[in-house]
Parts: structure tokens; C-alpha cells; sequence
């Protein structure tokens, strides 16, 4: 099964989750943008595809795009090497308004400290993580 198989898969598992695939650049992988609300449902799937299980968050980043947060999820499979990025967006109500996005932190302990980051950075708020300061890693890292 390549990205392009898994992508399938997933768009018949949860159609109404997965909004777009794309590809990423001049890499040749592929950008799997999902809705917000469907984030950790979405994420819960990918790490346990059994194929390619997308295990491993290499790097959660966010930027602001025309009023709108982009979160991009940089995913890896330990077993086979697959990777992929998982992206969504929310749009604050204003500048001032905190924004809310379900935690992957169960599903990928490692995105506590991304999350942390994020947090501070964007005023995005979370839900259903582990909160933890910016900097500390969760009990038993």
C-alpha cells in the first residue's frame, strides 16, 4: 500500500473527516487535510493503520494564513518509512479570539511539547490533552 492507497482507504473509512489530499510540494509526498473537529478521530486512525501505522510526530507546526490557522501534523511510520502530513484549520472569530483543537497528545505522546509551544505562540487552546508547560515533557519521558 502506498500514500496514495492509504488516502483512499481512509476517504471511504471517514468521508466525511477528509476534505482534500494534495501534494506537498516538490517532495513528492502528499498533504491530507482534514476537518478540525475530526482531527483526533482522524489521527487515531493513522496510527493504527495497519499497513503503515503513522506512529511517529516528527513536528507539529502552525502559521497564520489570511486570518486563518493552518496546522500542519508532519507524521512517519516507524515500521515502513511512510510518511505523511496531516493539516487543518480553524479561523479565530478575531485577532483576540483563542482558538480550539482537540489534543493528539494520547494518540502521539511526543506532541505534548508541540502542543505547549503552539499554545503559547497561537493562543490555540488544546482540548482533551495533557496540559503541560512549554518546555516539560509528560510523566514518564
Amino acid at each position: 500500500m502506498d500514500t496514495k492507497e492509504l488516502i483512499s482507504k481512509l476517504k471511504r473509512q471517514l468521508s466525511k473527516a477528509i476534505l482534500d489530499s494534495r501534494p506537498l510540494g516538490r517532495t513528492g509526498g502528499i498533504s491530507l487535510w482534514v476537518e478540525a473537529a475530526s482531527l483526533r478521530e482522524v489521527a487515531r486512525t493513522l496510527a493504527k493503520e495497519e499497513q503503515h501505522p503513522l506512529d511517529w510526530l516528527e513536528h507539529l507546526s502552525v502559521m497564520e494564513i489570511e486570518g486563518a490557522l493552518v496546522l500542519s501534523y508532519f507524521l512517519r511510520s516507524t515500521q515502513t518509512g511512510m510518511s505523511l502530513v496531516m493539516r487543518c484549520s480553524v479561523v479565530p472569530a478575531d485577532a483576540e479570539a483563542e482558538v480550539s483543537v482537540g489534543s493528539v497528545v494520547d494518540v502521539w505522546p511526543m506532541a505534548a511539547c508541540f502542543e505547549a509551544e503552539n499554545a503559547e505562540l497561537f493562543g490555540i487552546r488544546f482540548e482533551g490533552g495533557t496540559p503541560v508547560k512549554a518546555g516539560l515533557l509528560p510523566k514518564g519521558w
